[in-house]
């Protein structure tokens, strides 16, 4: 049984708190870039941000990752972090991701239910559908 933690996460390197783009940031800049990698691998947005979200903590931190090429604009709106899919899983992989554990579980339920159990139930996809012969 896998014993990892189930919460979603996205990926950041040993080395990246001492990365130069980031060395450079003030600690307000540094908690919003770490928000930012939050909410994109949360909300599923491959990295893309509007301007509302990367202000959040201020003009002064935002301004801060755009210099650092840490964010890019896109449009007068719109931003997008410097080689999220690079580092990042997309939007795609993670519904898989999910798919995968969704039918892993109902295939756990059914070996725990059903066949540790010797029952077959009605309806259950990886229950025998065929009774035997007559």
């Amino acid at each position: 049984m896998d014993e990892r933690d189930p919460r979603p996460y996205f990926t950041v390197a040993n080395e990246f708190p001492r990365h130069w783009k980031v060395r450079q940031l003030t600690d307000t800049a540094f908690r919003l870039y770490i928000e930012i990698l939050a909410d994109c691998n949360q909300y599923r947005t491959d990295g893309k941000l509007s301007n509302r979200e990367l202000n959040i903590r201020g003009t002064k931190a935002a301004k801060e990752l755009v210099e650092a090429g840490l964010v890019e604009k896109q449009t007068p709106t719109e931003y997008a972090v410097h080689d999220y899919l690079k580092h990042q899983k997309s939007r795609q992989d993670l519904a898989k991701l999910s798919m995968d554990r969704s039918e892993a579980a109902v295939f756990g339920n059914h070996v725990k239910h059903h066949v540790k159990k010797r029952l077959v139930k009605a309806g259950c996809v990886h229950c025998p559908t065929e009774t035997g012969p007559d």
